[in-house]
Order: C-alpha cells, then sequence, then structure tokens
C-alpha cells in the first residue's frame, strides 16, 4: 500500500513542479526527493516508485494532449522513427525515457540517504 502512495505522491509533486515551473526536467528533482525520504526501503524498491510515478505521470499527459487532435501528431512523430506510424508506440516511449529518468533520479537519492544514514552510523 505505501508503494502505490508513494507513486502516487511523486506523480502528484512532479505534476505540481512541471506545471508551475515548466521545466521537464524537475521530475528528476522530485523522483530524488521522494527517492531520499524513502531511503530506509531497497534500492530497486525506490527505482520502480520512480519509473512507475513518472511513466504514469508522462503516459497521462501525452495521452491527455494526444487525444483532442485525434493523434495525429503523435503519428507524425511514430513516422519518423522506426515505429510504422504507430501513435501509441510514441506515447509509450514517451513515457519509458521519462520513467527512466525518474527510476534513476530516485534510485540516486535512495542511495544518498543510506550514505548519509551510514555515516551518521560511523560517528
Amino acid at each position: 500500500m505505501r508503494f502505490i502512495f508513494n507513486i502516487l505522491l511523486l506523480a502528484c509533486l512532479a505534476a505540481l513542479l512541471q506545471w508551475l515551473l515548466g521545466y521537464w526536467w524537475l521530475i528528476g528533482a522530485a523522483a530524488f526527493f521522494i527517492g531520499g525520504i524513502t531511503g530506509g526501503r531497497s534500492g530497486t524498491r525506490s527505482f520502480f516508485i520512480g519509473f512507475w510515478g513518472i511513466f504514469l505521470l508522462w503516459a497521462g499527459v501525452a495521452f491527455y494532449q494526444a487525444f483532442p487532435n485525434e493523434f495525429m501528431l503523435a503519428e507524425k512523430m511514430a513516422n519518423l522513427l522506426p515505429l510504422k506510424g504507430n501513435p501509441f508506440a510514441i506515447l509509450v516511449l514517451t513515457a519509458t525515457i521519462g520513467g527512466l529518468v525518474g527510476g534513476f533520479a530516485s534510485l540516486s537519492g535512495n542511495s544518498l540517504y543510506k550514505l548519509a544514514v551510514k555515516d551518521k552510523r560511523r560517528r
């Protein structure tokens, strides 16, 4: 249950940062933060929280923006890539790239948290 809550928290935080400030790379900062505050867990769990949070956010936003124009722009972009003009493939590719950025940022935040906690225990 906490895993799903963290995914939703990350998606909401990243959406809010992107909406307010308008920079796409803020998903990394949001995932890094969530990975840091959930640092007691394993790195794999932290990676998947970041991956699925950003994947679902970007897939939803891409679908929301492509639906009103009947996926015409997504289809044209898919024709430029070897995706055979499939507009849904470009949406999945977009979400996967965002998910990987979020996953690795969350893993980095988790690793920094573990490093900081480990250093405190040594002192």
